[in-house]
C-alpha cells in the first residue's frame, strides 16, 4: 500500500514538474502580448492627442474674415 501511495505521489509531482515550466511559458507569452497592446494603444493615444493639439492650434492662429 505504501508502494502504490508513493508512486502516485511520484507519478503526479513528475507530471506537475512535466507540465509546469509550459504554463509558466504561456503565461509569460500572455503577459507579452498584453503588454505591447497596452504599448501600442498608448501609442496611438499619443499620436492622437499630438493630432488634436495641432488642430487645435490651427483654430487658435485662425483670424476671423474681415470685412461686413
Amino acid at each position: 500500500m505504501l508502494n502504490t501511495l508513493r508512486s502516485k505521489i511520484l507519478l503526479v509531482s513528475g507530471i506537475t514538474f512535466a507540465v509546469l515550466p509550459g504554463i509558466i511559458l504561456l503565461l509569460l507569452v500572455q503577459f507579452n502580448r498584453v503588454q505591447t497592446a497596452i504599448q501600442r494603444q498608448t501609442e496611438e493615444q499619443d499620436h492622437a492627442c499630438i493630432s488634436l493639439h495641432f488642430i487645435v492650434n490651427a483654430v487658435k492662429t485662425q483670424q476671423p474674415p474681415h470685412g461686413n
